[in-house]
């Protein structure tokens, strides 16, 4: 019984020390970041981007979020449509080549739902917004390398990043899911 009892003890340790609030690295092997537009009031457009990173830290008292994507890694199965969104009335990729979220406070709100406050950066205009984040799971994978998967999922409107567009066609709002992993080597 005292075996089991230390056994037990070593275990609890272990997972607490993987789990500590350090930074974990965003893997794009194990990560999606997804977007979701309606197109001209009758369908909806998916997309994701391939290329984006950053780190994360989950704590009780010190999470933190700091995650950049490269808007011209735009992919939503059309060339031409990819091409565009990367152009001046949309993205501006060579004028912004980047869109970042940085956390300024987290709360948590459960212990598999936090929400990040932070500064979102886009075509240049940084804003405050309010992120759910939930915390999809922790564990290990391979042995040894700690992980913690989250997924956010929250809307943007274009306007308020100055980004004109065509309104005719693809509405204001846009919803974006980033389902990430991180980890902590």
């Amino acid at each position: 019984m005292k075996r089991l009892v230390a056994v037990a003890l070593f275990v609890a340790c272990v997972s607490s020390f993987a789990f500590a609030a350090v930074p974990l690295t965003v893997d794009p092997v194990h990560s999606s970041f997804v977007f979701k537009v309606t197109h001209a009031n009758i369908g909806h457009i998916w997309g994701h981007f391939s290329d984006y990173g950053g780190t994360f830290v989950i704590d009780d008292s010190n999470s933190a979020f700091d995650i950049t994507v490269n808007p011209a890694s735009v992919d939503t199965g059309a060339k031409k449509r990819d091409e565009h969104l990367q152009a001046p009335d949309y993205f501006n990729t060579k004028q912004y080549p980047a869109i970042t979220f940085k956390s300024t406070a987290v709360k948590k709100v459960s212990d598999s739902r936090l929400e990040a406050t932070g500064d979102l950066t886009l075509h240049g205009v940084t804003r405050s917004i309010v992120v759910p984040i939930e915390i999809v799971g922790k564990g290990e994978f391979p042995r040894g390398t700690g992980r913690v998967g989250i997924e956010a999922t929250f809307s943007v409107k274009l306007s308020d990043y100055k980004i004109k567009g065509d309104p005719k066609s693809v509405a204001d709002e846009i919803l974006i899911i980033a389902s990430l992993e991180g980890k902590d080597k």
